[in-house]
Order: structure tokens, then C-alpha cells, then sequence
């Protein structure tokens, strides 16, 4: 499938959900127009919302997303981003870029691109625990085909999420 929206199409809100266990932090339109984004994303985090903490944890993920009211707007470099989460246990943070709502992280006071929405980000890590389920315990030959399998995947929905230096390169580098 090389047609991108086909492949994103695939991965349903409902299969989002389902994956997740339907443990999300809920959202409201009313409360998230404020931070003037998209239609799309609206809807996303009306509808589906982001996974919570404890689901996340029991995933093997460990950052966590913030209630809306937690959501901070702040300018880097005179572009606004919306700070919606943050890596557990360092000051290291998600940010939602307004302009074009791609997501960012920092690295060493620098930006580090994760991917082109919200809703893509999400994909990725359902698709990377989903993978690393798959491994039995830990031996090198499984965890390459994995990676291998989810670089596959990430190439098809996002292929910028994996370029060099991106957060999802920098993820699976070791392998």
C-alpha cells in the first residue's frame, strides 16, 4: 500500500480505542478552540482523546498526556506550540506545533520531530507495542525483525517520522 491515507485509514479510531482499552483522557471541543487547531485534530481528541497514564504505563510507554486544562501554549523560536504531555520523570516535553500541529520533543535544548499529528503519534506507538509484544523475550534476531517490520510500517503511514535524527530514528536506532 503506498497511498498514505490508505494505510492511516486502515488503522480505524475504533481499532485506536480497542487497542488502548478505551482508557483515554477525554477532551472537549469547546474546551481545546482556544489553541486554534485543526478541524481534524479536534475531532481526534473529541472523539478517541489520548491514552491516559496507567494504560500508557501498562504499555511499556512511559510519558503522559495532560488534561486540557494542563495544557500550556508557549513560543519557541516565534512559532506557538501547545505543550500536551511530557516524557516520565525528566522535564522533557510533547509539543503540538499550532501552525501545522506537527509533533515535537526537545533533545539537548533542540527540536526533535516525532510526527505530523497527534493522531499519527498514537499509531506509532500502537504499532511499536505491538510489535515488541510480538517479541518473546529479549534476543537480537526478534527484536531486529520487529524493528524492521515497524520501520516498514512507519514507512508507509509517515516516512518523515523516521528520517535521521527524529525522534523514531533516534527510538530505534539501537537496532
Amino acid at each position: 500500500m503506498s497511498n498514505k491515507k490508505e494505510v492511516i485509514a486502515l488503522i480505524s479510531n475504533k481499532d485506536i480505542k480497542d487497542f488502548w482499552d478505551n482508557e483515554f483522557i477525554k477532551y472537549s471541543e469547546k474546551e481545546l478552540k482556544k489553541f486554534n487547531l485543526s478541524k481534524e485534530t479536534l475531532s481526534f481528541l473529541a472523539e478517541v482523546g489520548l491514552p491516559n497514564g496507567e494504560i500508557l504505563k501498562k504499555n511499556g510507554v512511559y510519558h503522559n498526556f495532560y488534561k486540557s486544562n494542563d495544557f500550556k501554549e508557549i513560543l519557541i523560536d516565534n512559532e506557538k506550540y501547545i505543550i500536551v504531555g511530557k516524557f516520565a520523570d525528566v522535564d522533557i516535553f510533547i509539543f503540538i506545533k499550532c501552525k501545522s500541529e506537527e509533533v515535537f520533543t526537545t533533545k539537548k535544548s533542540n527540536l526533535v520531530y516525532i510526527n505530523s499529528s497527534i493522531r499519527n503519534f498514537i499509531i506509532f506507538e500502537q504499532i511499536c507495542r505491538s510489535e515488541f509484544y510480538k517479541v518473546k523475550a529479549y534476543d537480537e534476531d526478534e527484536m531486529s525483525a520487529a524493528v524492521e517490520r515497524m520501520k516498514e510500517k512507519f514507512m508507509n503511514i509517515e516516512p518523515n517520522a523516521i528520517v535521521e535524527d527524529s525522534y523514531w530514528d533516534q527510538y530505534l536506532f539501537p537496532y
